[in-house]
């Protein structure tokens, strides 16, 4: 079948060129359905298990520590607990003390709210915080002053140390990126065993880019 086209038929009309506001508009769409795709932030983190956390701390310490001054530390909680609430928003603060029963009672109040929250695990908990307590002590064989006077030993320094090593093991990172930059000639004069593995992978590069 051909159809043929006379004379009489009418052309479409030329589209009109968007207004600014109609491009603004537009552009306003754009944006929230790219923020919509964004992944979450949660996706990006890194995981964590946390139930090592203890013992790649001893490892740390006993590999970078010369002193074995750093020693893991149990919490002991105590029977009796004070307890600071408000019975509504506008209402003073109280406090109270709980004993063993009572906090067992509030523990499973708080887990019966999470899993009315999450509804028993279906919905993921987004924008959450999971605080983790680890516990170390660091010892000194004498006093301080007796630390500073008969064994000529800075424990700033010490402690410096101690606190390099459990912030290069939390946050992945090497000690020279953890410290300000100004500090990294001074914190290596008592503390070069922290540096020495960032030295061998810039030494590293440095022989890949020189064969490149």
């Amino acid at each position: 079948v051909s159809t043929q086209s006379t004379g009489d038929e009418k052309k479409p009309a030329p589209k009109k060129p968007p207004t600014d506001a109609k491009k603004a508009a537009d552009d306003d769409n754009n944006n929230d359905t790219d923020e919509r795709a964004l992944p979450s932030a949660s996706s990006k983190s890194r995981e964590i298990d946390f139930t090592s956390v203890p013992a790649a701390l001893d490892e740390a310490f006993g590999r970078l520590s010369d002193d074995g001054a750093v020693r893991p530390t149990k919490i002991i909680i105590g029977d009796e607990w004070r307890r600071s609430a408000m019975r509504s928003l506008l209402a003073q603060v109280r406090e109270e003390t709980i004993d063993v029963e009572e906090r067992r009672r509030e523990t499973l109040r708080a887990f019966d709210l999470l899993d009315a929250l999450c509804k028993s695990g279906a919905l993921p908990l987004q924008w959450t915080e999971l605080h983790s307590v680890v516990l170390n002590t660091h010892h000194f064989v004498r006093s301080l002053i007796q630390t500073l006077t008969r064994d000529n030993i800075n424990p700033i320094e010490r402690a410096e140390r101690s606190l390099m090593i459990i912030g290069s093991l939390l946050h992945a990172e090497p000690a020279a990126k953890i410290i300000r930059p100004q500090q990294i000639e001074r914190a290596t004069l008592y503390s070069p065993q922290l540096f020495a593995a960032v030295d061998e992978d810039e030494e590293d590069e440095s022989a890949s880019d020189e064969q490149q």
